[in-house]
């Protein structure tokens, strides 16, 4: 190329709209927020939203807010055009949802659209279509009142976007999870949601605590605890769990700025350390959040998606979050200590104590009494050397222990091709001690057990012939419509293990059978694998997940009762295709060679 020729041009617009689209439009479920949140903007009070194939195929979004003139119907569409803002000094005194005028331009530019629109006053409404960014048609048209948008085949025009969508349940999911959010700061709108011509979300106008308990489920919003605090800095009002419904696993955490859903991690630190010294370390409180600021108080342009949001003084809204965090806990009684009136207390004198004169007192014993030993007895026999097998068996250290103790097992390794010959003893109740082909073998009971379970269990649902038991008095198992939609896709997998379910509503089933295997709380063990988030998306990884929770929940943690269940743990053992480690790959046992015995103890 000549060095004197011009290299730099200018793009042309579409190519400008579909750089600026992969900001906004990432996957379907940035679409349904966009266009949702158009329509609180116009004054709607009924939203509904259609997709389908998780949104991939279409996407249509139907309000009765205000509408739009003809004219404004096409400009819609051109970049930076909107009605929120007029100048700079606007984006500090926000109160609408979208602001920036790139959502519908930058959606054309990805998608064909149709656009039917009619404000209340006028008699004929508007029709435009554009496809890939490009005016298509526009023709006046008879129409409701409002807006109705039809969004179709998206990343049509730009295939490698449209190949890195995720699987339709994955997409679905992300829907929901935008749907969920703009429900639960809107209660008093209206709000339908149906994928592939079934009504997931059917909403009516609620205040926050129905619209709580219709989208999270009637337990969660039955037992929330009210915070309501007015300072100078922010309103803070909202819900928050009391400490025994606290969760382990993916609670429902949301904050909510001037009808925004924000993320916000350094609040989410206050909230929680509200709740400090009343729930374990692995659990987790669930809190509904809304905060009310003054606009120019909160700069929300820091990010394209408008979740992260920056406050002015975010370090001393912390301690207030906190405070209301801890009150409306002890209000409940759920920090009792704090409820006590202090002002009138008897005080108790105590007496002084001379401890100058006091001696402790001698402890004789015998140091090497074992209690877990048939040969120990308070009457110790003399103390005898400790070998190497017993020191590093002596049931003292905790398996990984014994695991990291490779330097003192020279010349092991793991193989799966042992021929077990049981003649052996129970070791401390959980190690079983055998001989085989080649020496001798140690192995862990518990990690045997759940390796066996796991194949049984993984079995079953290749076979398709489930063991199940019926349960006398069914219960109820009531989900959200987002575990629903997860429950739905993988309702076969439960049944193959021997679950059985009858339909008892909208999004709530008759638990009729478990598998036989199972005990304890069994409503809470199927929500557990529903309500996670890495691995409901993937059926394939649902799987794992599922069969790996009813291996571990089938599996006794107690001592082995003696040779016959151990025999028959090492026979069930070796007729798994992998034997040597569990489904999560830790090894179940060890092999000593009969050369390293040899080498150790001639």
């Amino acid at each position: 190329m000549p060095d004197n020729q011009n290299i730099i041009h200018t793009l042309s617009s579409a190519t400008i709209n579909q750089i600026a689209a992969g900001e906004v439009v990432q996957r379907p479920s940035s679409v349904v927020k966009e266009l949702m949140e158009n329509a609180i903007d116009a004054g709607a009070t009924r939203i509904d939203v259609i997709i389908q194939d998780a949104g991939r195929t279409l996407i249509q979004v139907i309000d009765n807010g205000k509408g739009m003139s003809p004219d404004d119907s096409v400009k819609a569409f051109e970049r930076h055009a909107t009605s929120k803002i007029s100048d700079a000094e606007d984006l500090f005194a926000l109160t609408t949802m979208g602001f920036r005028g790139e959502a519908l331009a930058s959606i054309a530019a990805v998608s064909r659209v149709e656009l039917k629109t009619r404000r209340q006053a006028d008699e004929l409404g508007s029709r435009v279509e554009i496809n890939g960014g490009e005016l298509a048609l526009q023709e006046m048209i008879n129409c409701q009142a409002g807006t109705q948008i039809l969004v179709k085949d998206l990343f049509y025009n730009i295939p490698v976007r449209r190949k890195f969508l995720k699987k339709n349940e994955t997409e679905l999911r992300n829907i929901l999870n935008i749907f969920e959010q703009i429900a639960l700061v809107y209660p008093g709108i209206c709000l339908t949601l149906t994928n592939n011509g079934s009504t997931i979300f059917n909403l009516g106008k609620e205040n926050y605590r129905q619209r709580i308990a219709s989208v999270c489920g009637d337990k969660t919003g039955k037992e929330l605890l009210t915070i309501d605090v007015d300072t100078v800095l922010a309103h803070i009002s909202g819900f928050i769990s009391t400490p025994d419904t606290t969760v382990k696993k993916s609670p429902s955490q949301y904050f909510f700025v001037n009808g925004r859903y924000i993320q916000h991690p350094y609040f989410a630190k206050a909230v929680l350390l509200g709740y400090e010294r009343l729930i374990p370390a692995d659990c987790k409180p669930q809190f509904f959040i809304y905060f009310d600021v003054e606009p120019d108080k909160i700069d929300v342009n820091i990010h394209p998606t408008k979740t992260e949001v920056k406050f002015e003084d975010e370090q001393s809204l912390f301690p207030i979050i906190v405070s209301a965090v801890k009150e409306a806990l002890a209000s409940s009684c759920s920090m009792p200590g704090l409820m006590f009136d202090q002002e009138d207390r008897i005080e108790i004198p105590v007496a002084p104590v001379d401890f100058s004169g006091l001696k402790t007192p001698p402890v004789t014993g015998n140091t090497n009494y074992n209690p877990f030993s048939s040969h120990s007895s308070a009457s110790s026999h003399a103390a005898k050397p400790v070998t190497g097998w017993e020191r590093l068996y002596d049931g003292t250290s905790k398996e990984e222990e014994i695991l990291k103790s490779s330097d003192r097992l020279a010349g092991y390794e793991i193989v799966d091709s042992v021929k077990p010959l049981f003649r052996g003893f129970v070791y401390n109740g959980k190690y079983i001690v055998c001989s085989s082909d080649k020496g001798v073998l140690l192995v862990n009971s518990y990690r045997a057990s759940l390796r066996i379970a796991y194949d049984r269990l993984s079995k079953m649902i290749e076979s398709g012939h489930s063991e199940g038991q019926m349960l006398l008095f069914p219960e109820i198992l009531e989900l959200t419509a987002t575990e629903n939609v997860t429950f739905r896709e993988n309702k076969s997998l439960f049944e193959s293990v021997g679950y059985g379910f009858e339909e008892f509503g909208h999004t709530a089933y008759k638990l009729t059978s478990i598998p036989s295997s199972l005990a304890g709380d069994y409503i809470n063990s199927i929500k557990e694998l529903l309500s996670d988030p890495d691995v409901c998306n993937v059926r394939e990884s649902f799987r794992e997940r599922m069969l790996m929770s009813l291996a571990k929940k089938s599996t006794r943690q107690s001592d082995v009762s003696g040779s016959e269940e151990a025999e028959k743990i090492i026979s069930e053992l070796f007729k798994s295709r992998t034997p040597s480690v569990t489904p999560q790959g830790l090894p179940i046992f060890f092999e000593l060679d009969s050369d390293f015995i040899k080498n150790k103890i001639g």
